[in-house]
């Protein structure tokens, strides 16, 4: 039961602020705590989550040197067993190694083990962004943690460094990163990953595959102007931004196959015209109520003639997984 209002001036050498505890039968009840207790500010009144869609590179780091040694002396033993050169920092071969394969010395070797498995369990998993530590990742269950395993081994085989890990979760509080610097980061609880390879061949061979018309420069300035390398994720444009390239392909699309004009028009003096993409403007649009809608404009202008033109597709980025409310249109300023 709530106390009672008091009068601050008479009460202020007994009543300090409210602690909440838990029931024996788990309900929540409100005690008065003596003035010898303290509260901190987070734990008072507890920040609301902080939905993050972001785009980086994931590593792995560990806190201590006994999880170091712990590695190198896992690599080593798989080094034997495989008789393959296995680095300490081959993170995703020595977490993902599925054991029994190899040996059939014991009933527990013969069996389908992950030996290895406790390491990655322990490991601190750090996303940077921009070649800047920004997040410290934690899975929300196994599922994760075996996206985690598998983006480092899918990287180790190719060598890719185009290929981008998408992380969609909610921010809570920091966290230590682990790192030698010890440097204090945002914690985030990934509710899902996938990779995303930016490079504009691998992006053109995919679209293209897929029926999309694009281009390599068309997809380059969508990915430089959209700015999904260098961004947080953790603003409503930023999200809305990230969710287009990734999860919406139709962006990519070169433009000029939408233009009405003829062919002959749109010359002058034997030159071609071409569209590029000029800018990329967010706005918060009209909603209903408990939805945060943001409209995401693309502004083309023609390489000859300089006339402009522009396309938007609005997010709902109202909850934790945004989603495309409304495809590519026309978008006319209220000002034409």
């Amino acid at each position: 039961m709530s106390s009672s209002p008091q009068n601050s001036s008479s009460h202020s050498d007994q009543i300090s602020t409210t602690l909440i505890e838990p029931a024996p039968d788990n309900t929540v009840v409100q005690r008065e705590a003596t003035p010898s207790e303290t509260v901190a500010p987070d734990e008072e009144m507890p920040l609301a989550p902080i939905a993050i869609y972001v785009a980086g590179k994931l590593r792995v780091e560990f806190a201590n040197k006994g999880l170091e040694k712990e590695c190198e002396a896992a690599a080593q033993e798989l080094s034997a067993i495989t008789n393959q050169s296995i680095s300490p920092h081959d993170y995703g071969t020595i977490f993902g190694y599925e054991a029994g394969k190899e040996s059939d010395d014991s009933a527990y070797l013969s069996r389908k083990t992950r030996p290895y498995r406790y390491l990655a369990e322990n490991a601190k998993w750090v996303l940077s962004v921009d070649e800047q530590d920004t997040y410290v990742i934690e899975p929300h269950s196994v599922v994760e943690l075996n996206e985690f395993i598998h983006f480092l081994k899918q990287n180790e085989s190719q060598s890719n460094s185009h290929n981008l890990c998408v992380i969609i979760g909610e921010q809570f509080g920091y966290t230590e990163s682990g790192n030698e610097e010890a440097s204090v980061l945002p914690k985030v609880h990934c509710k899902h990953m996938f990779s995303f390879n930016a490079d504009n061949e691998a992006v053109e061979k995919k679209l293209t595959g897929a029926g999309i018309n694009t281009t390599s420069r068309a997809i380059n300035d969508l990915l430089r102007l959209l700015n999904v390398k260098q961004n947080r994720g953790n603003t409503e444009s930023e999200r809305a931004k990230n969710f287009l390239a990734f999860r919406y392909p139709d962006i990519y699309a070169i433009r000029n196959s939408e233009v009405t004009e003829k062919s002959s028009e749109r010359t002058t003096a034997g030159q071609t015209e071409h569209e590029f993409l000029r800018r990329i403007d967010t706005r918060i649009a009209q909603s209903a109520p408990e939805h945060t809608l943001v409209d995401v404009i693309f502004h083309y202008q023609r390489s000859v003639s300089g006339r402009q033109f522009s396309y938007y597709a609005t997010v709902d980025v109202s909850q934790l997984f945004p989603y495309l409310h409304s495809p590519l249109s026309d978008y006319i300023p209220h000002s034409q």
